[in-house]
């Protein structure tokens, strides 16, 4: 299995009303579609669409069904892009009450459960890499390589370095800040080693490059 997540300055426009990227999720589904014999598992987030919300008015019972339906319709614009492709429920997912499609290649999911709490796109992505025979593992944003606070690349990072990273701390995000995303990649573990590139998904060759030749461009990540 293939393992990705495609982080939200990729999906959405960076301006204030942050419109889904369409273009680029058409590019991504065109390519993850050339392997066939591949079960693809897709994650991402909600941006402004879920994190802007809760920001603003928190999470409740009251204002839950705005958010649904806030959600399902920023879903819908992503299936749309992904057809025949199945969208797992996150609490079903928790629970490991699922079943990964042998037909449906990629499963993309809410941040949302049906109860008036966040589960994290970064919880998901951390639970398939533990729980799933993942072959490769993609952490797809804007950037080809993560930081020192020192401004040098780093071309790779366990657990061990991991407080060395420049990561881009917010005051305050209903997620956490960066650093604390990849941090959850090492808070569960595996009967085996799992290694997740943090790459720039713009550039689809490199990807390509990666899955089938195992070098390429990007910051490995030693779980």
């Amino acid at each position: 299995m293939i393992l990705l997540k495609i982080w939200w300055s990729l999906i959405a426009t960076k301006d204030t009303k942050q419109k889904v990227n369409i273009s680029y999720l058409k590019k991504i589904a065109k390519f993850l579609k050339t392997f066939k014999d591949e079960t693809i598992i897709v994650t991402h987030g909600t941006g402004n669409v879920g994190h802007g919300f809760v920001q603003e008015f928190w999470l409740s019972s009251k204002n839950q069904s705005q958010l649904r339906q806030n959600l399902d319709k920023y879903f819908e614009e992503i299936d749309q892009v992904f057809p025949g492709f199945k969208r797992l429920r996150v609490e079903n997912i928790m629970t490991g009450k699922y079943m990964v499609p042998k037909q449906a290649k990629i499963i993309s999911w809410g941040d949302i459960t049906t109860e008036p709490k966040i589960v994290s796109s970064d919880d998901i992505f951390s639970y398939f890499l533990h729980h799933e025979n993942i072959r490769d593992a993609f952490f797809l944003t804007d950037v080809d390589w993560v930081f020192d606070t020192e401004g040098k690349i780093i071309k790779e990072i366990d657990k061990t370095t991991f407080h060395g990273i420049n990561f881009w701390n917010k005051k305050w995000d209903v997620t956490w800040a960066m650093q604390q995303k990849i941090w959850k990649l090492f808070t569960k573990s595996s009967d085996w080693t799992r290694n997740v590139r943090i790459i720039n998904g713009e550039n689809i060759e490199n990807l390509k490059h990666i899955i089938e030749n195992k070098t390429g461009t990007g910051t490995k990540i030693i779980v």
